[in-house]
């Protein structure tokens, strides 16, 4: 694997810290870091030094040179996955917004006009010779306290997302296909990373005979596939391994734009039930004619993080019954998806939240055209029934069935693949 390098790009609490966190947590091996240097810095608050112009133009101009320093030193690293915590076009939002020419003692002014054009020059160096990619990360809306995060958060959180994004796009002139937006990401690079992380996780598949096994994987995974598919969508299908994707929360797909556009439309399903941070994206291959494995609704175990979408069938010991027996049964993976995209209370059945989520469950239809639906369960089968479907309905035990009547996993999967092969 060559050196692939990523500046990680976004407005105050984004998960920006989290996520790179996290994917050193599972890649030990390949992934370098280069800090954002203001956390190794030792000072009160931010606030404190934002408050004298002098002092905040000196402490950011040491910040810079030894992020440029530090970055340049990383880079030179081969075989590895370089994450940059902050792109240096950041850097030049926080000297600019939170200082300003104006403010400056007039001693102050000379060394800055030379210091932003020595800065500019640095982000054209960056742009052409340093990343591979920006990837900018939308504000994630929760507030901690932090002596490097400002007092008021919740207000700067907009406004740093809206104008670093702005900032971004001014240099979109000179590299257009290196900084990646919100549901923009056009190529395979980033996909490919991703699946190069499951792949280290998922090479045994083995815990999915074992619950406990099987949640620590899914635990381990999830802040980042979460994070992953609510900021760029679903992963390009490129014949990956099918054990890969058994055990991923990811969405593959060989039409991304269809794919993207069914987990829009679920980020903008809104339910009065308190059930918000329940709504799931579906999980699986998006592919013409694959099979489609339908459930009733998401549980309201393991919810996302604040107004982010989670995966469909992730969490549960369901999810993993239900992946064992899918592992047993299929060539390639099929689509999973719910009938309803939220949980419900007590997870009681209920048909006017089916309907309200009807118009989703039938562009999925539409965009793949299933051979055949596997319905888990007797609500989704008679649901099914009611519809006007072109291809078979297959009608499954819900993988629930193993946790409550003593069967063992194994004669369910047993079960569940005599049953689909008599249905197909």
């Amino acid at each position: 694997m060559k050196s692939f390098k990523i500046a990680i790009s976004g407005g105050c609490h984004s998960g920006k810290t989290t996520f790179i966190e996290k994917l050193q947590e599972l890649m030990p091996d390949d992934i370098i870091i280069s800090d954002e240097v203001i956390r190794s810095k030792s000072i009160v608050s931010i606030d404190d030094i934002r408050n004298d112009p002098h002092k905040y133009f000196e402490f950011e101009m040491d910040v810079i040179k030894e992020k440029c320093k530090v970055d340049m030193e990383r880079s030179k690293v081969e075989d590895k996955i370089v994450l940059f915590d902050r792109s240096i076009i950041d850097s030049l939002f926080y000297i600019t917004f939170y200082l300003g020419y104006d403010r400056l003692p007039n001693a102050d002014k000379p060394i800055y006009k030379e210091f932003i054009a020595r800065l500019n020059r640095s982000i054209h160096r960056a742009l052409n010779e340093l990343y591979d990619k920006i990837m900018f990360f939308e504000k994630i809306p929760i507030v901690e306290k932090s002596k490097f995060r400002p007092d008021d958060l919740s207000t700067l959180q907009k406004i740093e997302s809206i104008n670093i994004k702005e900032l971004l796009n001014e240099f979109l002139e000179y590299a257009p296909d290196k900084i990646d937006f919100m549901n923009q990401l056009g190529d395979n690079s980033i996909s490919r990373f991703i699946v190069k992380v499951q792949e280290k996780q998922l090479m045994n598949i083995d815990y999915l005979k074992d619950y406990a096994s099987y949640k620590k994987k899914v635990d381990d995974l999830i802040l980042f596939n979460t994070i992953m598919t609510n900021n760029f969508g679903s992963v390009i299908y490129d014949e990956q391994d099918i054990k890969v994707m058994v055990g991923s929360s990811l969405l593959y797909s060989t039409k991304k734009e269809d794919s993207d556009y069914i987990i829009n439309c679920i980020k903008l399903l809104e339910t009065d039930t308190g059930f918000m941070n329940s709504r799931c994206y579906p999980t699986g291959l998006f592919e013409d004619g694959n099979i489609m494995i339908v459930g009733e609704a998401p549980g309201t175990y393991g919810r996302a993080i604040k107004d982010y979408l989670k995966p469909a069938f992730m969490y549960a010991k369901t999810s993993m019954i239900l992946r064992n027996s899918i592992l047993h049964t299929f060539d390639k993976m099929p689509y999973i998806t719910n009938l309803n995209k939220f949980a419900w209370d007590k997870n009681k059945f209920n048909l006017d939240d089916v309907n309200k989520c009807r118009d989703i469950f039938t562009i999925e239809l539409d965009y793949i055209q299933p051979k055949a639906i596997i319905a888990l369960g007797n609500n989704v089968y008679e649901t099914l029934k009611t519809y006007d479907l072109f291809p078979p309905v297959i009608k499954v035990m819900h993988p629930t069935s193993p946790c409550y009547s003593g069967q063992s996993i194994e004669d369910y999967r047993n079960k569940f693949k005599k049953d689909i092969n008599n249905g197909l």
